[in-house]
């Protein structure tokens, strides 16, 4: 199910996007913001619909009863889409902070090797001072 023609894989790009351009912590405080927007709209929606479904059931079999009863119906699904949305966003983002994890791993690791790499390529201090300029070490006379 998609909200406004956006699926998952949509909203994964839209996802990745916006952590390239305002960085993964920031992505975190909006998506925040995001789902307690989306919480109250879907409580000012919850209480418009029971308010109509009360004013439906007051008007009885009338006709302007069944007319509000028809205006909850498409209420009710677009309440149904916006929990679906949340509930998407909120695995996407669960995704995409698990992969952030992983990354650091990985940053972890390189910088690991990177610093063994150093370490390997630096002269010891047990090499004489001929070695390292590029001489060879002093050879003791044969007789």
């Amino acid at each position: 199910m998609s909200f406004l023609n956006v699926g998952g894989w949509e909203l994964t790009v839209i996802l990745v996007l916006a952590i390239l351009l305002v960085g993964p912590k920031r992505v975190v405080q909006i998506v925040r913001s995001i789902r307690r927007y989306a919480s109250q709209l879907g409580e000012m929606t919850r209480e418009f619909t029971s308010t109509l479904e009360s004013e439906a059931d007051e008007g009885g079999d009338g006709a302007a009863g069944q007319g509000l009863a028809d205006l909850v119906k498409p209420i009710t699904d677009v309440q149904n889409e916006l929990r679906s949305t949340a509930d998407q966003t909120r695995q996407a983002m669960e995704g995409v902070v698990k992969d952030l994890g992983a990354v650091e791993d990985v940053k972890d690791e390189l910088s690991q090797a990177a610093e063994e790499a150093r370490a390997a390529t630096q002269p010891s201090q047990d090499t004489s001072a001929s070695e390292i300029e590029g001489g060879a070490p002093p050879q003791e006379a044969t007789d």
